[in-house]
């Protein structure tokens, strides 16, 4: 196998591997919306702490 039939292996794992992680995460949402918006008002205040800095 050549070089480039290699990287299309990868990036065809790499595809199927963010269809996997995207359908459990829609199933997620559907099964669970008030946790999923909690987790995501929650890793929101997160970030925005970590991106704010501190103020001193």
């Amino acid at each position: 196998m050549d070089e480039r039939g290699l990287e299309t292996t990868r990036w065809s794992q790499i595809t199927a591997r963010a269809r996997h992680f995207t359908h459990r995460a829609r199933r997620f949402v559907h099964d669970r919306p008030l946790q999923a918006i909690a987790l995501t008002i929650g890793m929101g205040f997160v970030v925005g702490k970590i991106f704010a800095g501190r103020e001193d």
